[in-house]
This record gives structure tokens, sequence and C-alpha cells, in this order.
């Protein structure tokens, strides 16, 4: 322990060497390091090859903050992972009121020139989901 100049006890040492040994400990196992390898499968990529539609809504916490910029690893977004279709936003936060918001690799703002949007409310899951749906069995009746 580290002694303050006052004469109490402080126990930010210790604790800071246990997180520190922690973090340490946690590169060592695979996958800890937040990056899908090539050679392992999505189960994007599992449903796309047996001849699914793949489609990812809503947050994807799977691409690393290295890689949530779109001049990085692409591959690393839901589109490089086996889904056809992404609509919501890369990373476990997001504002509320001015998401980053993105359709497939291309940022959208839907919340532009429309005071007190809010991602909860105004999201369009739902009317989007079903509009894909129904394209996408429109164009599946088309081709057989």
């Amino acid at each position: 322990m580290l002694a303050d100049p006052r004469g109490s006890q402080h126990r930010t040492e210790p604790s800071f060497r246990r997180v520190r040994r922690d973090l340490r400990a946690v590169d060592g196992f695979p996958g800890y390091n937040s990056i899908i390898p090539e050679d392992k499968a999505t189960i994007g990529q599992i449903l796309r090859d047996n001849g699914y539609a793949t489609s990812w809504f809503g947050k994807d916490h799977n691409t690393p903050a290295f890689a949530a910029q779109l001049d990085r690893a692409v591959r690393q977004w839901p589109t490089g992972m086996g889904f056809e279709y992404f609509y919501g936003f890369v990373g476990g936060d997001a504002n509320q009121w001015q998401p980053n918001l993105f359709r497939n690799t291309t940022q959208i703002y839907p919340f532009e020139g429309k005071p007190g949007w809010n991602l909860v409310t105004e999201w369009p899951m739902t009317p989007l989901i079903i509009s894909l749906a129904s394209a996408r069995r429109r164009l599946a009746s088309l081709s057989s």
C-alpha cells in the first residue's frame, strides 16, 4: 500500500496491479482480442452458404473499435461476416438522439432536420425488416 502524506492508507497501487494483471491474462486466450479470424465461420457465413438470406439489425458489438472507421477492416463488419444486409450501429454505445447509424457500410443520418428524433421511438426497424423480407420473397418467387 502507498502511504498518504496525510497519514491515511490508499489501496490504489494493488488495485491497479490487479487490473493490469487481469488485462494481461485476457490477451492469452483466443477470441479475447475482439477479432474473428478469417478461418472461423460466423453464423451469417454458415447460413448464407446454405442458401439462407442473412441480415443484421441493431447493435453490432463484434466490430473491434479500431475497425469501426470505414477506412479500416470492413471484413470485421456484419457485411464482411456473411450478412448480406446491415442496418444499425457499430459498437456498444450509441447516442440515442444522433446515433452513428449505418445501412450496410454507408453512414445514414435519419435524425437530420428532425428535432426530438430518438433512436428508441423513431427507429424504423420493424417496417424495414418487413419490407426487406417482402422484397426477398418477391425476388424468390420470380426466380422459381
